[in-house]
């Protein structure tokens, strides 16, 4: 009888793909299985927060809160703490070269339906918790002195009652570079100190809080220091708005149950 022949298989290459893959998974998810084993044993128990930073944010979270319930009006020195991003330009009222004169008597701004409105009007509509008020640098080389001061009472009344309801701060004028106080004497510094010892008196007389930023602003001449000036020895750098939006928060204006007592 004719020997048998025998069949001989042949493995193909496929064959190796699949069996080497389907070992490598396995090896593979056996190690991820006894290293996650591991790691949730030796995983730490997450520490309580020091009392510290607790308490550091609470005080953080009432700046962030007393500065959102401020509107701020004023001049380009003021619209700056918003274009330096330091406050929304929602919690803003204020125009370039802007004097208190025409803040009260021209209405340069928008009311919610569009129209246009005064300055008082506008507070009015908004009626904020508290009100900053930041005149002052514009109108000191054309308006008479005594002018100046009545205007400026003026502004003050119209703003209170169109927002009987709101807490008001009045803001010193802030200082100019010695550069530029020596070629405009009319805005010197010297007339500018002069200038906020009678706002402080006005709001003194209005029972309202007076806040000298100015003094934070000034080098030891009393100057606005380099790197407080934004080049043309008027206007604010980023850093100076810092130092402002820092003495804001560490001289807060008194609560309003505080000043009715």
């Amino acid at each position: 009888m004719p020997e048998k022949r025998r069949k001989h298989y042949r493995l193909r290459p496929r064959f190796f793909v699949i069996t080497g893959t389907a070992l490598l998974l396995l090896i593979t998810g056996i190690l991820l299985l006894v290293r996650s084993c591991g790691q949730e044993n030796t995983a730490p128990v997450p520490e309580e927060p020091p009392q510290e930073n607790s308490e550091s944010s609470s005080e953080e979270e009432g700046d962030s809160r007393y500065l959102v319930e401020t509107l701020f009006t004023g001049d380009s020195r003021t619209r700056g703490m918003a274009t330096y991003g330091f406050v929304p330009q929602r919690q803003v009222l204020a125009i370039d070269g802007l004097n208190h004169l025409d803040a009260r008597q021209k209405p340069l701004f928008s009311s919610r339906e569009g129209s246009e409105c005064t300055l008082a009007e506008a507070v009015g509509e908004r009626a904020p918790k508290r009100v900053m008020i930041s005149f002052g640098i514009n109108g000191m080389n054309f308006i008479e002195e005594e002018e100046y001061f009545s205007e400026y009472e003026g502004l003050v009344d119209d703003i209170i009652r169109q927002s009987p309801e709101s807490c008001y701060i009045l803001q010193a004028i802030y200082p100019v570079s010695a550069e530029f106080s020596e070629e405009n004497p009319a805005m010197s510094n010297e007339t500018i100190d002069r200038y906020n010892e009678r706002l402080k008196k006005l709001a003194d007389e209005k029972s309202l809080f007076f806040l000298n930023t100015a003094e934070a602003l000034k080098d030891e001449k009393g100057a606005l220091p380099e790197e407080y000036d934004a080049g043309d020895g008027l206007h604010l750098s980023r850093e100076a708005y810092k130092v402002i939006i820092r003495y804001v928060r560490e001289h807060p204006a008194p609560a309003e149950e505080e000043k009715s007592q």
